[in-house]
């Protein structure tokens, strides 16, 4: 014989730790033995009832960093070996709580290096030493300790920007992503943001172009004075380095000087007919 239905509101808020993720509830009764004795002497060997339904209602406060508000972009988003990146990482705080000692880890990809001394919190330069300040910097490792980030618009977001290089031996086509982790004493399990990610670009040269002027004017005679004018230009975002430029020049024209361009190595030789040529700067 069923005695009637109980309904029950119990504040668990004291017996849940902050992080946690699940908890077990087990219903008792000791009001009398059923069972004697019973399986279990937590369970109190008490009366039968059956157990229909739980709601759980939550209202403690806490931060929240696990929405696109935080998040971390790359630009370029395509570059080439020897090209810098731009990293910004945002962290927003869209909870009801601020989380103290927020802290943000962010360990750079292969294939990338971090550029000494260009981390910055909020457009402030932080230092990469472990020296107080909130940076520390080992490496690829970036380590920024933010402190208290309040949940109250317009405070509740902080920036953090810094530079890297793409390596030499960066493959190229690679799609090469990575993300910053985000964690507080209220939040101590790792928040990764969204990936953030560039492919890397082999460099492209456009098709070189040469303009002959006379500078005596009039038709082309023998004697007459010709300038060439030699441009090459890159198409694409990534470096290109090591660029040889060779005009073969026919015999019957002397070469009288190059005017190579700043940085170049000039090669060239004025007995003509020969490979006559320069070494574009180290990069282009």
């Amino acid at each position: 014989v069923f005695g009637g239905i109980d309904i029950d509101e119990i504040d668990v808020s004291s017996l849940v730790a902050p992080g946690s993720t699940s908890a077990t509830i087990e219903l008792v009764s000791g009001t009398g033995p059923v069972l004697n004795p019973s399986p279990n002497p937590n369970h109190g060997g008490g009366e039968l009832f059956g157990y229909g339904w739980t709601l759980l209602s939550l209202s403690r406060p806490a931060p929240n960093f696990k929405t696109s508000a935080t998040r971390k972009t790359v630009n370029p988003t395509s570059a080439g070996q020897g090209e810098t990146l731009s990293y910004t990482v945002t962290v927003t705080n869209t909870g009801s709580a601020a989380g103290t000692n927020t802290r943000v880890t962010d360990t750079l990809p292969a294939g990338t290096t971090y550029t000494p001394g260009s981390l910055q919190i909020g457009g402030v330069p932080c230092t990469d030493a472990a020296d107080g300040d909130a940076c520390t910097v080992v490496g690829n490792q970036l380590t920024i300790d933010l402190g208290s980030v309040t949940h109250l618009p317009p405070n509740n977001s902080r920036q953090i920007g810094f530079l890297a290089r793409v390596d030499a031996g960066a493959t190229n086509g690679a799609n090469i992503c990575n993300t910053a982790q985000i964690v507080s004493d209220q939040t101590p399990t790792p928040f990764a943001t969204p990936p953030a990610c560039f492919t890397v670009q082999a460099p492209q040269l456009e098709t070189p172009t040469k303009v002959d002027t006379d500078l005596d004017g009039g038709v082309f005679e023998p004697d007459d004075i010709i300038q060439y004018t030699v441009q090459v230009r890159k198409s694409s975002s990534g470096q290109a380095s090591a660029i040889r430029f060779v005009d073969d020049m026919p015999r019957h024209l002397q070469l009288l000087s190059v005017i190579a361009p700043t940085g170049a190595t000039n090669s060239s030789s004025n007995t003509g007919g020969a490979e006559d040529y320069w070494l574009l700067p180290p990069s282009l």
